[in-house]
């Protein structure tokens, strides 16, 4: 005699609950998509397509197709293996073609990056089961490797990928993780004790997957930037530079003259500063005081108290000089440095970018280096005084403050 068929697998391989209950987890999902107005229509278009792909998914993997039957042959195998594919593919591309301010414009790289991702959890989960003593092992274990896999990457990319230390897509992040987890977790208990309820846990990390992901991306995503909201004017267009001459030469940046056309076709003059990379470090103790620097400064004819920081020489990475100027300017060592944010000092006169680095549980190793035109003094601040010392302008190097704004929106 057979085993019996427990209550909620045989609700788990139901008709109700594939394709009728995640076709309506897609619908929740489409009706999230379509509330939000001020999406980024890029975003909004491709959230609409993967509602369809979703509705698509779970009619063609159903155990008994509506209107088909059984897939057999190698659309039995081939079909969902394309769906798994294409679920992992559509998170990929948004952490690869998503920006920060919600605007999804994905390129050929973005494309190609988000294919390669979708290919290696595949491959890497193949690898470990031919290395898995003991196979051929169920389907389940299978499914289980995988999902474990598909984790291991998103969070690999959430420790180190810049888009995901921050803002929406490090929140959509979470969520996708928590839906392996969950799914992860009823494998486990399915695998060690055959428990019944597992195929009951394993439903809502399916509605999380079809109709979830798109909700989750819909109401995390931030609203359409300004230009899509302008009230007046028209989109700006790139203006074609014509003829540069170097004026002066001032050892830290030089000052030119670049004659451009504008789209309309007149000729301008403008002037320009070109500089190398600049550089700043929120260097941080093991009590998470800030390592921080006085100085004078020359333009304001002020002592200022700032971060570290300076210029990237010629033949460093910016992480290079990240580190040999901490240590000149503190005599604090980084044991690692993490990149949080860049900006542009002031797009209308620099063409250069400021990189601010984190580095966390500095040792002191040495003594200030000073060169000939420096006089510095290091303090250490509680991380609890930053926005009264920025208040009260003790703190007033604009890049200095953009930079503790990366520290605080990294966590």
């Amino acid at each position: 005699m057979g085993a019996e068929v427990g209550i909620f697998r045989a609700f788990y391989e139901s008709p109700v609950q594939h394709p009728w209950l995640l076709w309506g987890a897609a619908a929740l999902a489409l009706a999230a998509c379509l509330a939000r107005r001020d999406l980024d229509p890029g975003l909004r278009r491709y959230l609409v397509l993967l509602v369809g792909v979703s509705a698509l998914d779970a009619w063609l993997t159903s155990s008994h197709v509506c209107g088909i039957g059984a897939l057999s042959g190698p659309a039995a195998w081939g079909v969902p293996l394309f769906f798994v594919l294409a679920g992992d593919f559509r998170y990929w591309l948004i952490v690869t073609g998503a920006r920060a301010d919600g605007v999804f414009a994905p390129g050929v790289r973005a494309i190609v990056r988000a294919a390669a991702l979708t290919a290696a959890v595949p491959l890497f989960t193949q690898l470990a089961m031919e290395l898995v003593p003991g196979s051929p092992r169920p389907a389940r274990w299978t499914f289980l490797v995988y999902e474990l896999a598909f984790a291991t990457f998103a969070l690999a990319l959430l420790r180190w990928h810049p888009a995901l230390r921050q803002g929406w897509i490090r929140s959509l992040t979470l969520f996708v993780l928590a839906t392996y987890a969950l799914w992860a977790g009823a494998d486990l208990l399915l695998l060690a004790t055959g428990a019944d309820a597992g195929h009951l846990l394993r439903v809502l990390p399916n509605l999380l997957y079809y109709g979830g992901f798109v909700a989750a991306a819909a109401l995390l995503a931030p609203g359409a930037p300004a230009r899509e909201r302008r009230v007046g004017g028209r989109e700006p267009r790139a203006w074609t530079p014509l003829e540069t001459e170097l004026l002066q030469d001032c050892a830290v940046f030089q000052v030119s003259r670049v004659d451009t056309r504008s789209p309309g076709g007149s000729v301008h003059r403008f002037y320009r500063i070109d500089s190398a990379d600049w550089i700043n470090v929120v260097a941080l103790t093991p009590r998470g005081d800030l390592v921080m620097v006085r100085q004078f400064r020359h333009g304001s004819g002020e002592v200022t108290l700032e971060i570290p920081g300076g210029l990237v020489d010629p033949g460093e990475t910016p992480a290079e000089a990240a580190a040999r100027e901490l240590l000149e300017e503190t005599g604090y060592r980084a044991r690692r440095l993490e990149r949080i944010g860049a900006v542009n000092p002031n797009p209308a006169l620099f063409g250069n970018r400021v990189h601010t680095f984190l580095a966390r549980d500095v040792e002191r190793v040495a003594e200030v280096a000073n060169d000939g035109t420096e006089e510095t003094s290091v303090e250490i601040v509680p991380r609890a005084d930053l926005p009264r010392l920025i208040r009260e302008g003790a703190i007033d190097h604009a890049l200095v403050v953009a930079g503790l704004f990366h520290f605080e929106l990294s966590g």
